[in-house]
């Protein structure tokens, strides 16, 4: 069994992870990456936004910036103090 397969069962989750509509990667809190990015909300210093599916992923911190951006994934580097997951508004949706 591999390591991700060991947390996935922890959560439940078996092997379901083509129905995950997004993924966060954290590295300390020094960068991340998302996965299943459909574009960018909003871009500050201090507060990084994406759109995905259902839901908008925002990333807070200090001196933070968009590293890679490419089909479905962003790349962010800075000092991450929050990951905060919202649901996206009806007029959002397109």
């Amino acid at each position: 069994m591999a390591f991700g397969d060991g947390i996935l069962q922890c959560l439940g989750l078996k092997n379901e992870l083509s129905r995950c509509p997004f993924r966060i990667t954290v590295f300390g809190n020094d960068g991340a990456i998302i996965g299943g990015v459909k574009k960018i909300a909003e871009i500050t210093e201090s507060e990084i936004a994406f759109i995905t599916d259902k839901k908008i992923v925002a990333i807070s911190g200090k001196n933070l910036k968009i590293t890679c951006y490419g089909e479905n994934e962003a790349a962010i580097s800075g000092v991450i103090s929050c990951v905060s997951i919202s649901d996206r508004r009806k007029d959002e949706r397109r």
